[in-house]
């Protein structure tokens, strides 16, 4: 891999003359570093009166390994946050230590879950057949990643599969795993199996969070159904809990067409009143405002959210501007896009916003 950085040479030089203290300890504390570590090996060394040296021998290489693996895993996480995970597979032939690569994989696979990309799919079973060559054993982080890698491209079959791994492995399914699940039978439009999968988690004695409630409420959204939703929404109630911007964000985009103007505006005016917070949020904001552009809101009403990001603090960005100028195009009135350029303009002079080339194509071709 590439040379350490300055600051990583001066942590591992630290962590050397950390380790020539600790192989200097007297024998009870090298028993008790033992036992904390659950070092078998160290505990039948310092029992047995070996000498001092081959126990502080046993000791420098413990450390000196511990640190190259964490050397090792840091570059790795690099590599991964890079999106170089074929570079990733290759370096991890220089570890020697199960748990660590274990780790490493469910990191790697923790970042590449966050993708619904088929490219990242493939990596994600090219990591895990990997771990399979390698005689590792995954553990319940393992298939919790695998699991939401699949949920997240609605692979319903896939994500169920690595569920039952995770039991017959022996590991209690955590929350995300329940919610995954919920998640991937939404996106295939069976918002009566998400609802089966949330009934379950209970039964498994968990007691449900808003992001568990939001993803059967975003099952009820995919397939337009507004009572489920509503029914949901009021569980989130039911069991004195707040709404959060992803509840707001589901919410809002179900509105996608003129006939669901005015219910977007009672959701909208419910969210000011009672949930103020969840609309200091620049997620929940910019859904609000892509659901007036699709059901064909006034402009004013749309330029309403511009106010609501200044008073919260928020910086806007660029897209947020396009959409009004389209609603500006759609309503016909020119006059108003005069309007979001000025307020494009004040947040442009606070240097809380760059310049967008989109933003003035879309006022030309509004005029146009």
């Amino acid at each position: 891999g590439p040379p350490l950085e300055p600051a990583e040479q001066w942590r591992c030089a630290s962590r050397a003359r950390v380790a020539d203290g600790v192989v200097r300890v007297h024998r009870k504390h090298r028993l008790s570093y033992a036992e904390q570590r659950n070092d078998t090996e160290l505990l039948r060394l310092v029992a047995a009166g070996e000498t001092r040296l081959k126990t502080s021998e046993y000791l420098r290489k413990d450390l000196e390994r511990e640190m190259t693996l964490t050397d090792v895993d840091r570059r790795l996480r690099r590599l991964a946050e890079a999106g170089s995970c074929t570079d990733v597979i290759n370096q991890l032939h220089v570890v020697d230590n199960n748990r660590i690569i274990r780790t490493t994989f469910n990191k790697v696979l923790a970042l590449l879950g966050t993708s619904d990309t088929e490219e990242a799919m493939a990596q994600i079973e090219a990591l895990y057949s990997q771990l399979e060559s390698r005689g590792i054993e995954p553990d319940g982080a393992t298939y919790t990643s695998l699991l939401a890698a699949a949920a997240r491209r609605g692979d319903v079959a896939r994500a169920a599969h690595f569920f039952e791994l995770l039991q017959d492995a022996g590991y209690r399914p955590e929350m995300s795993a329940y919610v995954g699940l919920i998640r991937a039978h939404g996106r295939n439009m069976d918002p009566a199996r998400a609802e089966w999968w949330f009934n379950q988690l209970q039964d498994d004695g968990l007691v449900p969070t808003v992001s568990a409630i939001n993803s059967v409420l975003e099952a009820f959204a995919f397939a337009n159904d507004i009572n489920g939703v509503q029914r949901y929404f009021g569980i989130i109630s039911d069991r004195l809990l707040h709404p959060d911007p992803e509840t707001a964000q589901i919410v809002f985009s179900m509105h996608r067409s003129p006939d669901a103007l005015e219910s977007l505006l009672g959701w909208a005016r419910y969210f000011a009143a009672s949930e103020p917070e969840v609309l200091q949020s620049l997620s929940s904001l910019k859904s609000l405002l892509e659901a007036y552009k699709a059901c064909g809101a006034d402009v004013a009403t749309a330029l309403g959210v511009v106010d609501s990001l200044r008073a919260a603090g928020l910086r806007p960005d660029s897209s947020m501007f396009v959409l009004l100028i389209e609603l500006c195009s759609l309503h016909r009135q020119p006059e108003q896009i005069g309007v979001v350029l000025a307020k494009y303009a004040e947040f442009r002079q606070t240097g809380s916003l760059p310049a967008s080339a989109d933003v003035y194509d879309t006022v030309v071709e509004a005029y146009c």
